[in-house]
């Protein structure tokens, strides 16, 4: 593919000097200009490797490594594809896998794992019909209808029995796009407990979040889940946490 347009992301990208520079690229290259969706993106920064002078950094294809063709609907909060083919390639593609994505939103994590290889089941829950619409388009988009049941339901109340998956991938809210802090206060501890009601013992939950001291606190204090990895990492100008958990098994009251 060929790029036809440009952007540029820079700090004072508005001043007249970056107006001037934009004006030189274009009449150098013969490409349009557009500030929000144009192809070839060009990032200026202060250098780091010396006391004066700029990087710049560009994009080699007109479109980036996270855009999908099965992507025909988009969702405010919506997950980037490289990072959710990345999440289930950490937590591992097994054939005899029954899976959950218990706030699916447009569907992003769930498509990139059966994309990735077969499972024993997939279960798409969100509360919004919305959302659910939306995976539902990008689902078939995918070719991957019939290989998902969808439900409008309440991720922290579930109505599945105990044990019922072996993978759960979740992509909760933030509290900036989608949420609110002080509603996360109240709903990560209920997901983390409905999840491991849902979870078998032995089994993963990959999970994706910027709410990072919240979650850490809540993992340090519950005896149902061990992490097994957790790395930062870089999601729309934001550093969100991954972590793949193991659900630990079942403690027994004598």
């Amino acid at each position: 593919d060929r790029f036809e347009s440009f952007r540029l992301a820079a700090a004072g990208r508005d001043s007249a000097v970056f107006q001037r520079l934009i004006g030189a690229i274009g009449q150098a290259t013969g490409l349009r200009f557009d500030p929000d969706e144009g192809e070839l993106l060009l990032r200026i920064r202060p250098a780091a490797w010396q006391a004066a002078g700029w990087e710049v950094l560009a994009r080699l294809t007109p479109r980036p490594l996270s855009a999908r063709a099965w992507r025909v609907c988009n969702l405010p909060g919506g997950l980037n594809a490289t990072l959710a083919a990345a999440m289930v390639q950490a937590a591992g593609v097994k054939a005899d896998d029954r899976i959950c994505d218990p706030m699916c939103g447009s569907g992003t994590l769930l498509i990139e794992r059966l994309l990735a290889g077969p499972a024993a089941s997939a279960l798409a829950c969100d509360l919004s019909a919305t959302a659910l619409a939306c995976c539902r388009d990008n689902l078939q988009a995918a070719g991957l209808s019939d290989r998902v049941t969808l439900a409008q339901a309440d991720a922290c109340q579930l109505d599945v029995p105990e044990a019922s998956f072996d993978l759960v991938l979740c992509n909760p809210p933030w509290g900036d796009a989608v949420g609110a802090h002080r509603h996360n206060q109240l709903l990560y501890p209920a997901l983390l407990a409905e999840l491991a009601r849902i979870t078998a013992p032995g089994g993963r939950l990959a999970l994706l979040s910027h709410e990072i001291k919240l979650l850490q606190r809540l993992l340090d204090d519950t005896p149902h889940w061990r992490i097994q990895h957790s790395t930062r990492v870089f999601h729309g100008g934001h550093y969100p946490r991954f972590y793949l958990l193991e659900r630990s098994p079942v403690l027994r009251r004598h």
